[in-house]
C-alpha cells in the first residue's frame, strides 16, 4: 500500500469538560475541532485519526474521536475529541490525519490545547468566575474548596465564597477585595486596649485604615498602612512591646507567594529579632492569623488545601513552621479556641456531616462537634456567652439567624440559642464584636456603612 500526502488544516473551535461537578476530579475532557478535511473526502470514504503529543516530548499517542461531522461539499468537518485532563497546564499538541485505502496522510498543522483551556470555556458553580481561574494549576482541583462541591471554592482565600463575592460585586480573585471584613477574624480588634473591639474599616483604595472610638467615643483614627490589593489583618505583639492590637496587611507577589507586613513592632521571634516583614504563605492560602503558640500574642499563620487534604500552617517564634494536616476535600477551616487555653485549635467543618472536627491545642485529643447546617456561612467565630470558651457558631443566610452551641453547655445542639439579625444579599457576619468580655451577634452592611 503505497502513502499518499494529504493538507489538512486545524483550528480549535471550543471545548467543555466531559464531567463537571464529580465526585473526583475528571480525567478526560472533550475538545471540539474544526478542520478542512482532505479533498478526496468527496470521492471515497474517508476515515480520520486524532493525535496528541504532550508539551513537546516526542512519544505521540492516539486521541479517540467521540463524534464526527462531515461537510462533503464545504470540505470541512468538526470533530470531538476526548484528550486527559491529568496534564495540568501542559500544553497538548493535536493534529488529525486522514486515512483511505492507499494509507495516512501526513500530519495536519497541530492546534495546541491545555486544560486550563477547557476549565476556560466553563463555570460550573455559576460564580462569574471561569474554572481556569479557581483551579489556577488546572489540575482538576479547585485550589481552596472541594471539586465535588465547587459551589464552596474560595479562589483567594478570604473566608468567603466566590460566588458571595460575585454577589456583593466583589473580585473573587483577589484577597484585596473583599466583602468579609478579615481584620475582625483573627481575634478581636482592640487598637485602644480599653477592652473592647474597635469598629474597623479598611480602606483599599488607599490603603489607609480608620478606626472608631479610638481612645474615647466619637474618636476616629487613621492610618495609611497598604496598598490597593493588600489584604488586611489585625495583630496582637508581644505585650511586653505593645499591649494594644496594631494594623498588618499581607500582600500577594509576582511570583504568587504572599508578604506579610507589620505595623507597630512587628513579629517577635524568640531570639529577640522583630520582624516587620514575612514572606510565607502562597496565593490560595487560607489566612488564619492568632493566637497559636501563646495566649495574647497572634502568630501568622495559614491553611491550605491540597492533595484532597487541608494543612494547617504556623509560623512559630523560633522560625519554624508547625505542619498540621487536618481535614479533608469538602472541609472547611473554622478554627477558635474551643478547650479555653487561650490558643486557637486546628478545626474544620464537615458540611456534608454537619460536625467540626476539633485537634485540641491543651491536650492533643481529637473532638467532634455535632452542629449547623449545610447551608450556613461558617466564618463567624467568638465567645457569646463570656465564659472565656469559643461557642460554636453559624449564619444562616437563607432567613439572617444565629445559631449557637454553647461551650457551658458542651456544645449540645439541643441547648442551642440565636437571634434573627441580617438579610441574605444585604448583610454579612461579623466575628469577635467584642465588650466587656462578651462578643455579640453583629452583620454589615457594606453599602450603608452599618
Amino acid at each position: 500500500m503505497r502513502s499518499k500526502q494529504f493538507f489538512l488544516a486545524l483550528s480549535l473551535a471550543g471545548m467543555a469538560p466531559i464531567a463537571a461537578a464529580t465526585a473526583q476530579a475528571p480525567t478526560t475532557f472533550t475538545a471540539r475541532i474544526e478542520a478542512a478535511i482532505c479533498p478526496e473526502q468527496q470521492y471515497q470514504l474517508m476515515q480520520y485519526v486524532a493525535r496528541y503529543r504532550v508539551a513537546g516530548v516526542s512519544q505521540v499517542f492516539t486521541a479517540p474521536i467521540v463524534s464526527q461531522t462531515i461537510d462533503t461539499p464545504t470540505a470541512t468537518g468538526t470533530f470531538e475529541i476526548e484528550l486527559p485532563a491529568t496534564y495540568g497546564t501542559a500544553d497538548l499538541s493535536v493534529t488529525l490525519e486522514c486515512v483511505n485505502s492507499f494509507g495516512p496522510s501526513g500530519e495536519s498543522v497541530p492546534a495546541q490545547i491545555s486544560n486550563c483551556d477547557a476549565l476556560s470555556v466553563v463555570d460550573v458553580d455559576s460564580d462569574g468566575l471561569t474554572d481556569d481561574l479557581e483551579d489556577t494549576d488546572c489540575n482538576g482541583y479547585f485550589t481552596i474548596a472541594d471539586r465535588s462541591n465547587p459551589q464552596m471554592a474560595d479562589t483567594d482565600g478570604d473566608g468567603i465564597f466566590d460566588v458571595t463575592e460575585v454577589i456583593y460585586g466583589f473580585d473573587p480573585a483577589s484577597p484585596g477585595s473583599s466583602p468579609f471584613p478579615r481584620i475582625l477574624k483573627g481575634a478581636p480588634a482592640d487598637f485602644d486596649n480599653d477592652g473592647d473591639a474597635n469598629a474597623v474599616v479598611w480602606r483599599p483604595e488607599y490603603g489607609a485604615w480608620l478606626v472608631k472610638d479610638y481612645g474615647a467615643p466619637g474618636n476616629t483614627l487613621v492610618q495609611q498602612w497598604g496598598l490597593p490589593g493588600d489584604a488586611p489583618f489585625a495583630y496582637q505583639p508581644d505585650p511586653s512591646l505593645q499591649t494594644t492590637t496594631d494594623f498588618g496587611v499581607v500582600r500577594r507577589t509576582a511570583q504568587q507567594s504572599f508578604t506579610w507586613y507589620f505595623h507597630g513592632p512587628g513579629f517577635r521571634l524568640s531570639n529577640g529579632q522583630l520582624l516587620s516583614t514575612l514572606s510565607f504563605g502562597m496565593f490560595g492560602d487560607y489566612l488564619l492569623p492568632g493566637p497559636w503558640e501563646s495566649p495574647g500574642i497572634t502568630n501568622p499563620a495559614i491553611a491550605r488545601f491540597y492533595n484532597g487534604y487541608w494543612f494547617f500552617h504556623v509560623y512559630l517564634r523560633d522560625g519554624t513552621i508547625r505542619s498540621v494536616p487536618w481535614g479533608v476535600t469538602g472541609d472547611h477551616p473554622k478554627v477558635a479556641d474551643y478547650d479555653g487555653d487561650g490558643l486557637f485549635d486546628a478545626a474544620v467543618f464537615r458540611p456534608s456531616e454537619l460536625k467540626t472536627y476539633v485537634l485540641r491545642s491543651s491536650d492533643g485529643n481529637v473532638q467532634v462537634l455535632e452542629f449547623g447546617t449545610a447551608t450556613a456561612d461558617f466564618t463567624p467565630a467568638g465567645d457569646y456567652t463570656g465564659d472565656g470558651i469559643a461557642d460554636l457558631v453559624f449564619w444562616e443566610p437563607i432567613n439572617g439567624m444565629f445559631f449557637a452551641a454553647s461551650s457551658e453547655a458542651g456544645f449540645d445542639a439541643s441547648s442551642s440559642f440565636g437571634m434573627q439579625l441580617g438579610l441574605l444579599g444585604v448583610h454579612l457576619p461579623l466575628s469577635y464584636n467584642r465588650k466587656a468580655g462578651v462578643d455579640y451577634f453583629t452583620v454589615v452592611d457594606h453599602t450603608l456603612g452599618l
